[in-house]
């Protein structure tokens, strides 16, 4: 019998998008199509209230009274349904299941533009209904359809209502993101058509000119609405002789500023509600633009797939953390001058290549003889006696050293850290406070502080240093170090780099779930099989968890008190309350509790821990959910590198592959699993 025969649900850093981490297996299948016309390639099937039409392959809406689009069904109660949809345009209008409805009965149903697509179980067996909630534009709704779910999908539903950055593959600190389809119609300028042009400008040979007669003068195409999101912006330069060009997306917000030939790419965010894209010559603009792409980027609840440590990457879950920096890589911004000693450091921006690839690191330069030059300080004025974390990624130049500090400028929480070899030189004196390195590559360090002072805590940009001391004698006004990206969090333990311009940013946690799965749940018998490695955090649980409800569980528990991994079935009959526990180390580990019915079993790292229960397990169709959490509110925060559920209970030879971390009979990973067993992922 081969572990692939009973695999019900394979989650591994693998595709994704906004909201959603695939599973490798199983692969969803769905009944027949329920919906006629679904494509409204007819004015038919459909029965529409005041304000609704269908033309053009869709079902369009204007407000004038509240009003709905309903079609009978052939559905069945309690059966799982799945529900897809297209808004292909909106000015306002927001939707619900109307009262006819077999799903979301009189809730607010997804009406941004975008495909749209979820499960649910029917609730009776009427026909599907749109119905206005509120607002006073119109709506377009394209290709609807509903199809019975016969093998539920393991996609893990993703919730972080926020950006947030991961290591990629290429070893860059960057937003996980998805970028969308080209906004732009003719950006490679290959006919003059399109295009609003002033008169100085002209569209030939493939690219938009402007001959400097005009000092202000516009290009513009109207493009998409940009209010309230976020767009990569990219296009290349070339034969500039004078002036300069601003690319600006709706006139008045973020311009780019375009002075120098070469390729472009910026990435924008977008408040003010206007839909042109502009392209403006400015003092009396020579040159030539071509190549103008403009695509919209998704960063919130995308999940993160990080790569940081090398190798195979993981999927990354942290808490909510703000960074109260509020310039975290501008260091000429006035916030970092607090302790009036500016002068005393030259922050050359713009200087190097930094974590995140772009030439956007700043050389610290120390350019004073005759005192200690720290300066750039930023102090957080809560007081808190909380544990404070600050961060700042450092590559050497000609100095090796950055000595640092956290905490009240005056009360120096030095540390020294050797850029040369990633070390840290010296740790602070101070009690409850400590420092420590972690290594980015092409020789760029993130340097981290950790307290619990009191009193108001901050960060210190100090000297760059040659021996990892202070000195007060630097007449070398051009020898320094390289910075970006600094950070001070409230905890006891560092997450992923948040990057501010202006004021503080928060990044929510990342949630992992899916429920309705009972089918993809055996709860008779069955394995859980995690690798995993927590973030470190004293006095919690983080936890994986199978369930229905907050008595009837299976779950593997790291616990922040004790440091044990605990594995750990509750049953409300009283039948077995199993718990076992043994102390790790707080490194990526391979664990799997097997449950059945007077079977159980814990291995840990390809080893049985030879545990001894006895007892029954839950009724068949019990279990319906997988998360990274619990019913009683204990997230996983850490990394993931694959979550496995089987459907029986596995032998214990089975075990040990599947936990083993070293020798013949152990899978490194599910991929590795496949291929030893000559099976194919599809």
């Amino acid at each position: 019998m081969s572990l692939l025969d009973d695999v019900s649900i394979v989650v591994t850093p693998n595709g994704y998008k906004a909201g959603e981490l695939y599973a490798v297996v199983p692969v969803p299948t769905e009944g027949a199509e329920e919906v006629t016309n679904g494509d409204f390639a007819t004015d038919t099937d459909w029965t529409k209230g005041t304000g609704w039409t269908i033309s053009g392959n869709a079902a369009n809406f204007t407000y004038s009274i509240p009003s709905s689009l309903t079609q009978d069904l052939n559905v069945t109660s309690g059966l799982r349904y799945l529900i897809e949809y297209e808004i292909a345009s909106n000015s306002g209008v927001s939707l619900k299941g109307g009262g006819s409805n077999f799903f979301n009965v009189g809730s607010s149903i997804p009406s941004t533009v975008g495909l749209h697509s979820f499960s649910v179980t029917a609730v009776n067996s009427s026909g599907i209904e749109f119905r206005y909630l509120s607002g006073s534009g119109s709506l377009s709704i394209q290709n609807i359809s509903v199809k019975e779910v016969i093998t539920p999908s393991a996609d893990l539903d993703v919730t972080r209502a926020t950006a947030a950055t991961r290591v990629d593959e290429a070893g860059l600190v960057n937003y996980a993101e998805i970028v969308g389809g080209e906004q732009v119609t003719n950006g490679d300028f290959a006919t003059d058509s399109d295009w609003s042009k002033a008169s100085n400008w002209t569209i030939s040979g493939g690219s938009a000119s402007s001959d400097g007669v005009s000092a202000i003068s516009n290009l513009s195409q109207t493009v998409v609405d940009f209010t309230g999101k976020t767009f990569l912006v990219e296009g290349v330069a070339s034969n500039i002789t004078q002036g300069f060009a601003y690319i600006s997306l709706g006139g008045s917000d973020l311009q780019i500023v375009v002075d120098s030939n070469g390729a472009f790419s910026h990435t924008i965010s977008i408040s003010t509600a206007n839909s042109t894209l502009f392209i403006s010559a400015r003092n009396n603009f020579i040159g030539s633009i071509d190549n103008v792409s403009v695509k919209e980027v998704t960063r919130d609840n995308v999940p993160r797939i990080d790569y940081s440590g090398g190798g195979c990457p993981h999927i990354l879950a942290e808490p909510q953390r703000t960074n109260l920096v509020t310039e975290s890589s501008d260091f000429n911004d006035s916030s970092w001058n607090a302790d009036g000693s500016n002068l005393n450091l030259t922050r050359t921006p713009n200087a190097a290549t930094s974590p995140s690839g772009e030439n956007d690191a700043t050389k610290l330069i120390p350019n004073n003889t005759s005192k200690n030059p720290s300066t750039a300080y930023i102090q957080d004025s809560t007081g808190a006696t909380e544990p404070y974390v600050s961060s700042l990624f450092a590559k050497k130049g000609e100095y090796d050293y950055l000595i640092s500090t956290v905490g009240t400028y005056n009360g120096g929480y030095w540390a020294s850290f050797n850029l040369a070899n990633g070390t840290v030189n010296s740790q602070p004196t101070q009690v409850d406070t400590t420092a420590s390195i972690e290594d980015f590559g092409n020789g760029w360090y993130r340097c981290l502080i950790t307290t619990t002072s009191t009193g108001g805590l901050g960060i210190c940009l100090a000297s760059p240093s040659v021996d990892g001391t202070i000195s007060t004698n630097y007449t070398n006004t051009t020898n320094g170090i390289y910075i970006w990206g600094a950070q001070l969090e409230v905890g006891s333990y560092p997450t992923s780099y948040i990057p501010t311009s202006g004021s503080t940013v928060t990044r929510v946690q990342d949630q992992f779930s899916r429920d309705g799965i009972s089918s993809l749940i055996n709860s008779t018998e069955g394995v859980l099989f995690v690798e995993f490695k927590t973030l470190t955090e004293t006095g919690v649980f983080r936890q994986f968890n199978l369930s229905k409800d907050s008595g009837n569980r299976i779950y593997i528990t790291k616990r922040g008190d004790s440091g044990n991994l605990e594995f750990r079935m509750e049953n409300p009959s009283g039948n077995l309350n199993f718990s076992f526990s043994e102390n790790t180390t707080n490194d990526f580990v391979k664990v799997a509790f097997r449950y059945g019915l007077n079977n159980f079993a814990v291995f840990i790292d390809g080893v049985n821990k030879n545990v001894t229960a006895t007892g029954n397990v839950f009724a068949s169709g019990t279990l319906n959910t997988l998360e990274f959490d619990s019913p009683l509110g204990q997230p996983f925060y850490g990394k993931v590198k694959q979550l496995q559920v089987y459907s029986t209970a596995l032998s214990d030879e089975q075990l040990i592959q599947l936990t083993g971390t070293s020798g013949t009979d152990f899978y490194e990973s599910y991929a590795a699993m496949a291929s030893a067993l000559t099976y194919t992922i599809q």
